[in-house]
């Protein structure tokens, strides 16, 4: 089960509070990776928590969701 204050949680709010879709979220960090493809299913998996981020994407997430890396890293060890 998803913990409301996990990482899931929080990286679908951002999306959602800035009116993304997950396609649309997926492009965002595409452009904050210099271009290169994201794949939409693996923000899924990030949001369902049926996979969790690994410590060299919680920079790359910060920028695209505007939040601190720290708060990424809490989020993700909860």
């Amino acid at each position: 089960m998803m913990a409301p204050d996990g990482i899931g949680a929080m990286l679908r709010t951002a999306r959602e509070s800035a009116g993304r879709t997950r396609e649309e979220q997926a492009l965002v960090l595409q452009e904050a990776q210099g271009g290169r493809w994201f794949d939409r299913e693996n923000l899924k998996r990030w949001e369902a928590e049926r996979r969790l981020p690994v410590p060299a994407c919680h920079p790359l997430l910060a920028e695209a969701y505007g939040l601190p890396v720290e708060k990424i890293v809490r989020a993700v060890g909860e």
